[in-house]
């Protein structure tokens, strides 16, 4: 299966309508005969957005914690939390002390 492309054709947006319909080779009227229309099917495949399959939400999240930094805060959390400085592993600190509170 090939692509459908009129050599040397601007944006087509910006054509004459009829300009269009003479490059198709079709008419404004009837539009394609049958058999033209079968073999354009046949030789360009069908007139079909192809669909992509959605990345579920979980893997997108899951994918978030690859990042060697953020595994590297993590390894930093837990260590935190082992040693007892469950209050630096989430992140609070009392203002004005050097450990937290």
């Amino acid at each position: 299966m090939k692509k459908f492309i009129v050599k040397n054709s601007p944006l087509w947006q910006t054509k004459d309508v009829k300009e269009i319909i003479k490059a198709f080779k079709s008419d404004a009227k009837t539009g394609l005969r049958e058999e033209e229309a079968k073999s354009r099917v046949d030789e360009y495949g069908s007139n079909e957005l192809v669909r992509i399959a959605k990345t579920p939400w979980y893997k997108v999240f899951l994918r978030q914690f690859t990042d060697v930094l953020i595994l590297i805060l993590f390894a930093a959390a837990a260590i935190s939390l082992a040693i007892g400085e469950g209050n630096l592993a989430v992140g609070k600190v009392c203002p004005g002390r050097e450990r937290s509170c």
